[in-house]
């Protein structure tokens, strides 16, 4: 299950603040592309291709990366509210 397929449509400007908030959220906590891959258990790509909002995140990444930002799973809803 795709989270902006399956709240909004795959809504391109939603994929865009979603990968923003992980950017900011990830440099924040001063962890890099990789630390934050292995920690979510993707592919440093995958975090990329998030980040520059070039693909849905996926619902069952949105645990994953809540607890690696260390923000709770709502964080990610938010941005379809």
């Amino acid at each position: 299950m795709i989270i902006t397929t399956f709240l909004d449509g795959g809504n391109m400007s939603t994929q865009f603040a979603i990968g923003i908030f992980i950017r900011n959220r990830r440099k924040k906590l001063e962890m890099s592309q990789t630390v934050l891959a292995q920690l979510v258990d993707v592919d440093q790509s995958r975090i990329s291709i998030l980040e520059r909002g070039g693909s849905p995140l996926k619902a069952e990444e949105i645990p994953k990366l809540a607890k690696a930002l260390h923000v709770p799973n709502q964080e990610f809803y938010n941005f379809i509210e």
